[in-house]
């Protein structure tokens, strides 16, 4: 009997509001993403010890990016567009009880000194070396439509779901 692994995901996004009456979630998108071929490589060399695990090197940095264009899982290795000040780690990283589902978590803050942008995609990578991440490894990418758009007003949420079946 043939066995055969699948891994799918999904980003959860969320535009919170402060407001008079408490935080509003002002945008909300559930998009399905592409796990792509860089990614997997990674994956395999990590497993079988071909690379050093380091914390730096483990798929755990988010990027934010301003690129519609389809994902390309064949050759994407990070966002098209990157928004600067994006690259952030995730905020937690959780393997849920009793599954074979991985969540990775990040929040981008609101106030004084933060993006507004327009974001249009996002990517999970493995490094944060190279101003514009050369050699590093994408794990997956999805693009929103439409686009999440965060004003210094508000907080940006996301939630990466993956699970291995």
């Amino acid at each position: 009997m043939k066995d055969e692994a699948k891994i799918d995901g999904y980003f959860d996004v969320e535009v919170i509001r402060d407001t008079g009456h408490g935080p509003q979630t002002i945008y909300h998108q559930k998009v399905h993403n592409a796990l792509v071929l860089s990614g997997k490589k990674q994956i395999w060399r990590m497993v079988t010890g071909k690379n050093a695990v380091t914390a730096n090197r483990l798929f755990k940095w988010f990027r934010l990016g301003t690129c519609g264009a389809a994902v390309a899982p064949l050759t994407d290795t990070n966002v098209k567009s990157p928004i600067t000040g994006t690259l952030a780690a995730a905020t937690a990283m959780t393997c849920l009880a009793g599954t074979r589902t991985m969540q990775w978590m990040i929040s981008y803050a609101s106030g004084a000194g933060t993006k507004s942008a327009n974001v249009k995609e996002m990517a999970v990578l493995n490094k944060t070396t190279g101003g514009t991440y050369a050699g590093a490894s994408c794990m997956s990418r999805a693009v929103l439509s439409p686009a999440a758009q965060k004003t210094t007003a508000d907080k940006l949420k996301i939630t990466y779901t993956a699970r291995i079946s």
